[in-house]
């Protein structure tokens, strides 16, 4: 599923987000982008936050990082980008994200 993502501890309407694709593996689930793959092994708690301007979007701490996602229906990349979120599948991948923090 193709998301946008940013890895640190707050996030804003200057905030610049990534582009990567989450994806689900027998063993956990990643993060991938460009040419880094980011492991979803050991997460610590998943939840939806609202952020005015920005949308809804799952917070995830992964270890010792802060993971903000969301699921794009549009994202055009240039200067700090502009996003139109997919409320419905944001939620689904916070879900997916919220099943694999169980095992």
């Amino acid at each position: 599923m193709k998301i946008i993502y940013y890895i640190g501890e707050k996030i804003g309407a200057e905030t610049i987000l990534k582009k990567g694709f989450l994806t689900d593996d027998t063993q956990c689930m990643y993060i991938k982008s460009d040419n880094i793959k980011i492991a979803l092994d050991i997460i610590k708690s998943v939840v939806f936050i609202k952020i005015n301007g920005l949308g809804t979007m799952v917070q995830i701490k992964n270890c010792s990082d802060t993971i903000f996602l969301a699921v794009p229906h549009i994202f055009i990349g240039k200067g700090t980008g502009f996003a139109i979120i997919n409320y419905f599948k944001t939620k689904k991948a916070g879900h997916l994200l919220e099943l694999a923090m169980k095992y």
